[in-house]
C-alpha cells in the first residue's frame, strides 16, 4: 500500500513518479524552491541552457550552440547570452578582438577599409602605421614615435629614419656629412649613412 499524496514514485496516482529533486505534496509533485517543472524535470529557468527563462527555451538554437571566436552560450537571469574568452567582445553573437578585427575595430560594426587600412589597437589606420596613444603614426619615420610608440628622438639625433633616431653630422674640415644612426644597439655609431653623402 502507498500513500498517493506523499509517495514520490506514485504521486497522485500509481506510476506517476516525481522528478529526482521534486517532492510529492498533497498528490502533486513539487519542485524545490527556485525551480520550475519542465516536462519531467525540475530546473532553474534562470540558469538552465535548455530552459532559459521558460520551459523549452534553448540557448544557441539558431547556430547549434557553435560560436565563432571561442565563445560559449550561457543562461543568466533567465536570458541567453554569449560569454567570450578574455580580451574578446561579443559582436552579433560572435567573439571578436576589437583591437585587431577589421570589421569590428574599436567597437562592434566599425569596419576599416580592407584595401587601405588595418585595425591597429582598436583604431583604423593606414596600412603600415600603428596606433600610438590614439594617433596613427609611421614608426619608421615619426620622430616622436621612432621604432616604437613613445620613443622620441632629440638632441643630436632629432630625426627618425627606418625606425631609428638619426642626426645630420658635420665631419669637420672635409665638409662631408651624413646621417648618424641612433637606436637600440646602434647609438653613437658613425659612418652608417642613410642619405647621399655631401662632399
Amino acid at each position: 500500500c502507498v500513500d498517493l499524496k506523499t509517495d514520490n514514485v506514485n504521486c497522485g496516482k500509481c506510476g506517476n513518479a516525481c522528478p529526482a529533486t521534486a517532492t510529492c505534496v498533497a498528490g502533486s509533485c513539487q519542485c524545490a524552491q527556485g525551480q520550475n517543472r519542465c516536462g519531467n524535470a525540475c530546473v532553474d529557468t534562470k540558469t538552465d541552457l535548455n530552459n532559459c527563462g521558460k520551459c523549452g527555451q534553448v540557448c544557441g538554437t539558431g547556430d547549434g550552440g557553435a560560436i565563432m571566436g571561442g565563445g560559449t552560450w550561457v543562461c543568466a537571469a533567465g536570458a541567453c547570452s554569449v560569454q567570450c574568452p578574455m580580451m574578446k567582445s561579443v559582436c552579433t553573437n560572435t567573439c571578436v578582438d576589437t583591437m585587431t578585427d577589421i570589421n569590428n575595430c574599436g567597437m562592434c560594426n566599425t569596419a576599416c577599409d580592407p584595401a587601405l587600412e588595418a585595425c591597429a589597437m582598436g583604431k583604423c589606420c593606414p596600412q603600415g602605421q600603428v596606433n600610438c596613444a590614439g594617433a596613427c603614426v609611421d614608426t619608421q619615420s615619426d620622430p616622436k614615435n621612432c621604432g616604437v610608440c613613445g620613443m622620441a628622438c632629440s638632441g643630436m639625433t632629432p630625426g627618425c629614419s627606418k625606425g631609428m633616431c638619426a642626426a645630420f653630422v658635420d665631419h669637420g674640415p672635409l665638409r662631408h656629412s651624413g646621417w648618424l644612426l641612433e637606436g637600440p644597439g646602434r647609438r653613437g655609431r658613425r659612418g652608417v649613412f642613410l642619405h647621399p653623402l655631401l662632399w
